[in-house]
């Protein structure tokens, strides 16, 4: 909330009496946030990093190229059902969800679905479902599986420990539909021991050492066969993006391009050029009207 905001409903309170003012400013600060929200909404040229701001968000500050890139990777104008993990506010009444409303107006015809530790009900409306819970419990995952089934975005700016992370992730991945993005925010744990991460970066505890293995999946038609079982569990990964302090996966798994031949990924440029009856020199360059020479 503004300054300006704040100090209009301190006055409001302060002129009707109000016994809770800290309580009044936080209920009716949210009522004029979503109108502020909707009314960008219907603006031109609008941008994913600025709905963050308004709102005041974190994710203006730390991930704004991010989340103006998921516009290009997905279209916000479909129905989706979009999965944030963590809402913020910690243990404070009518505290937290500025993401939440967020990505509400910026995704005006989806589901918005939440996942906390604490209560946050106070958030719900016709398209926003809050769950409590604990994003490490497979059993408090599941009740929001067994009532949405699969998600297009998976947001999980939750706990920050990372086996939390990895837990929500081995998980959710499977319920994230082709096309859809799932994205790991406050990656900083990996590299903290008091976070369950590790400085020496070993797989099983560092994120961007986890993924970095799966790297070659965006690649998975040049795989070949003796390879393939080391990379088949995430060989529906279509694009990765390691951006600081968070990674971006976009999955596909129908539209994985035909296998390039194993055969010609050993030949030589010599050979090559033999079966492709081409002349192809090492600059790259393709010899054009040869029969004119």
């Amino acid at each position: 909330m503004t300054k300006l905001a704040r100090i209009l409903l301190n006055f409001l309170a302060t002129i009707f009496f109000v016994s809770n003012k800290e309580l009044f400013i936080r209920k009716n600060g949210l009522k004029l946030l979503k109108f502020v929200l909707l009314i960008y909404s219907y603006t031109p040229f609008k941008k994913n990093n600025i709905f963050f701001k308004i709102a005041r968000s974190d994710k203006f500050e730390q991930y704004s190229d991010l989340y103006n890139l998921i516009s290009v990777l997905i279209s916000q104008d479909k129905k989706l059902n979009i999965l944030e993990i963590g809402i913020g506010g910690h243990d404070k009444e009518f505290s937290g969800g500025n993401s939440i409303l967020a990505l509400k107006y910026m995704y005006k015809n989806s589901k918005i679905i939440g996942l906390d530790f604490e209560n946050k009900k106070f958030l719900e409306d016709s398209r926003i479902k809050i769950f409590q819970g604990d994003q490490s419990k497979i059993d408090d995952l599941n009740n929001i599986v067994k009532q949405y089934d699969n998600f297009d975005i998976i947001i999980d700016d939750g706990s920050h420990f990372v086996n939390h992370q990895f837990a929500s992730f081995e998980f959710l991945f499977k319920y994230l539909n082709d096309g859809g993005l799932y994205i790991i925010e406050d990656i900083q744990g990996s590299y903290v021991k008091s976070m369950n991460g590790d400085p020496e970066l070993a797989y099983e505890k560092n994120l961007v050492t986890f993924f970095s293995h799966y790297t070659h999946c965006t690649n998975s038609r040049f795989i070949i066969k003796k390879l393939e079982k080391k990379f088949e569990k995430y060989s529906n990964f279509n694009k990765l993006f390691f951006v600081e302090n968070a990674i971006l996966i976009q999955k596909n798994s129908k539209n994985i391009s035909k296998k390039y031949p194993e055969d010609e990924l050993y030949l030589s440029l010599e050979e090559m050029n033999t079966k492709k009856k081409r002349i192809k020199d090492v600059s790259g360059v393709i010899k054009q009207n040869i029969n004119n020479r």
